[in-house]
């Protein structure tokens, strides 16, 4: 059986000037390389070898990385020695002598205020765009009013239906959460409807009460918001594009981080099948169409806001 070269195997030929396959078999030192064990040095014939010894924690951090990541274990110490080497040249150049602890506090408060600084010049950009699609779609409902024939509030409202998408594809880009390192953020609600005008209704009531309240425009939308976003409370419009209100709600449940979080229902039909949707999805309570003000009311018994 021929072996065939693969890139790891010419990297390690031309680190080291030695052969990773000899006469059809692979070469020791090309899998000592692999795990790490050695590291060569040019023009010397001393070749240290690197011994590790890991607590349980790290090593399993270690092995956890390598698989997320598709690392192999040589792989790993040669990029992890060049970051450490290029940090400490950083901070040393910064007058800064910090230990490993104090060295990755520094890296992460750094990270922390670059990518503070770009969400809110994100918010900035998308407030300027949205304030330019809201007009359109103002502009388009006052055509409306002025040109009441069939086939122009059709065309009127696939504008408007366009606008929204558009809008709810803008609003994914620019609010794609980094979880990682910023963590969950925390509302009181998220609503969830495809029609601006219920979000804006909705928005100004709660807000007026000093209610912190987020929006989506699609359950797809949503779904991303809530990787980066606890909201106490979810109002959910039943008749949504793509995945539906019922459907994405009995997703929330089966999950760990959501299925706690009290869903109420928006929709403009109350019958004894949406009645049972209640049961099905585990969602508390719902609220018709065409509502007002006072039907909002019923969130703050769910809320138990203090």
């Amino acid at each position: 059986m021929i072996i065939e070269k693969t890139e790891e195997m010419i990297e390690y030929e031309k680190e080291t000037g030695k052969f990773a396959i000899w006469k059809g078999d692979i070469t020791k030192g090309y899998k000592k390389w692999l795990k790490g064990e050695k590291i060569y040095d040019y023009g010397s014939d001393i070749r240290p070898r690197v011994t590790t010894t890991l607590d349980p924690e790290r090593r399993d951090r270690w092995a956890q990385f390598e698989e997320d990541f598709g690392y192999k274990t040589a792989k790993l110490i040669r990029e992890g020695v060049d970051l450490f080497v290029m940090v400490k040249r950083l901070l040393r150049d910064l007058g800064k002598d910090l230990d490993s602890k104090q060295t990755s506090s520094f890296i992460k408060t750094a990270m922390n205020s670059y990518l503070i600084d770009k969400e809110r010049m994100n918010k900035e950009l998308l407030h300027d765009i949205m304030d330019i699609l809201n007009a359109i779609k103002g502009f388009t409902l006052m055509s409306i009013d002025d040109y009441p024939e069939k086939e122009s509030v059709e065309y009127m409202q696939k504008v408007m239906e366009q606008v929204t998408i558009l809008k709810d594809k803008i609003e994914t880009h620019f609010q794609e959460p980094i979880k990682a390192i910023i963590g969950p953020k925390e509302c009181d609600i998220l609503v969830i409807d495809d029609y601006e005008p219920t979000i804006d209704f909705i928005t100004k009531y709660f807000r007026k009460r000093n209610i912190n309240i987020q929006s989506a425009h699609s359950a797809e939308n949503a779904m991303l918001k809530l990787k980066n976003l606890t909201p106490r409370l979810i109002l959910l419009d039943i008749g949504l594009p793509g995945i539906d209100g019922d459907e994405f709600c009995k997703n929330l449940k089966m999950k760990p981080s959501t299925r706690d979080i009290p869903v109420i229902f928006i929709t403009a039909y109350t019958n004894s099948s949406t009645r049972m949707l209640l049961n099905e999805t585990k969602a508390v309570d719902l609220i018709q169409k065409p509502f007002g003000k006072n039907d909002l009311d019923i969130v703050f018994k769910y809320l138990k806001k203090e």
